[in-house]
Parts: structure tokens; C-alpha cells; sequence
């Protein structure tokens, strides 16, 4: 799948480079169940300045022990479009199963998402998106890689069935206060489409992440 990426990236030079600030707030709500909100604002830089989008998403997960988790969530999108300034564009919704484990200062973590997405245009596109990330964590600070695969699992509207994303990430997180870190990376990101050329994207993700207090 690497392969294909890098083979992709030669025949297609086109780049361009985006800041992604975004919010992830954790609220746990017993043992065993816990609600997620991501809140998400996207800019490109380079080679035309310009606000692309928002993406939100909330998720109720429970623990299965051992580190495995499953969550079901809902999300939407919206874009700067002719029609208005910001136009909800996409709804979705998801299903996903995750794992984690940390020993000693070593996290390793995987999840697999089925996402059913409902477009404006009228498309309703299913795909799977598969993720890991291992890092090392101490008290005072945080490192991590990730590596995330998004794959169209049929023809509809812009989407092909096939890879149409793929991510590379490394990042830091340092703890800023109880209940809030400050989580600074850098994604490598290759996207394709059935009627667009395949592009290589630089992107800056700026993420505060809130933990509420158990109760």
C-alpha cells in the first residue's frame, strides 16, 4: 500500500500545504462509557490562501476491557461554497473498534472505522478507514507516528472504490495543565478522486485536547 502511494506521488507532483487547528474534548461518563467531540477548522496556505472547511464529530464509546473499545458517532461537514458562507456539505455517520496498551513508556494503538457518508450532491459513500500509532510517553511529554489508510469501497459521485487517502503522521504532546495538552504535528497526506488529479498535502495540526474528570 506504501508503494502504491509513493508511486502515486510520482505521478502526481501537484502540492499544496494547510494548518488544521482543531479541538478533541473527552468526557467520560462511568467505568465504562464516554463521549468524544472533535471540532475541526481546515485553511490552506499554499499556493492559493483560503479557508477549505469544518469538520465536527461526536462519539459514544464503550470498554470492552483487555483495550478494546467500540464507539458509534455521527459528524458533519461544511465548506465555504457559492450557495453560502459555510454550507453543511457531508453528514455521517460511523461505526469503529479500537485497541490500546501502553507498557512502560510505550503506546501502541489501532482502529478500524466504517464510515457511511451522505453528500449534497445526493451520493452516499461508504469506506473503511484503518489507523495505527505507536509513540513513546513520559510525564512531561509525548511522541507519536500514525499511519492511516482510507479505502472507497465503491463508485459513487467523486469516490472510487479503492485507496483514496493516505496519511502519515508524527507528532508531540505536552501536558499543560490537569485535564488539558496541547498536541502539535505534522501530516503527510496523499488524496485522490475519480475526476480530480492525485495531490500531495503538507498539513500543521494544532490540537487541544480536554479531559473532563472521571465521575
Amino acid at each position: 500500500m506504501v508503494a502504491l502511494v509513493l508511486a502515486a506521488a510520482l505521478a502526481a507532483p501537484s502540492v499544496s500545504v494547510r494548518v488544521w487547528p482543531q479541538v478533541h474534548l473527552e468526557v467520560p461518563l462511568s467505568s465504562r462509557l464516554g463521549v468524544q467531540l472533535d471540532v475541526s477548522t481546515r485553511t490552506m496556505l499554499w499556493p492559493t490562501p483560503s479557508w477549505d472547511r469544518a469538520v465536527d464529530t461526536v462519539n459514544l464509546g464503550g470498554k470492552l476491557g483487555a483495550g478494546f473499545q467500540l464507539a458509534v458517532g455521527t459528524g458533519w461537514v461544511a465548506r465555504h461554497t457559492e450557495r453560502s458562507l459555510l454550507d453543511v456539505t457531508e453528514l455521517r455517520v460511523f461505526e469503529q473498534a479500537s485497541w490500546s496498551s501502553t507498557v512502560g513508556v510505550v503506546q501502541l494503538s489501532a482502529r478500524a472505522r466504517l464510515e457511511h457518508r451522505a453528500l449534497d450532491t445526493g451520493a452516499l459513500l461508504h469506506r473503511v478507514r484503518l489507523q495505527a500509532r505507536g509513540g513513546l510517553v513520559t510525564s512531561t511529554l509525548g511522541v507519536y507516528g500514525l499511519l492511516e489508510s482510507f479505502v472507497q469501497l465503491h463508485e459513487a459521485g467523486t469516490a472510487r472504490p479503492g485507496l483514496e487517502q493516505q496519511r502519515f503522521q508524527v507528532g508531540i504532546e505536552v501536558p499543560l495543565m490537569r485535564g488539558l495538552s496541547l498536541d502539535l504535528a505534522f501530516l503527510e497526506r496523499w488524496v485522490t478522486g475519480l475526476n480530480a488529479p492525485a495531490e500531495w498535502q503538507q498539513v500543521v495540526l494544532v490540537t487541544f485536547v480536554v479531559t473532563a474528570a472521571a465521575r
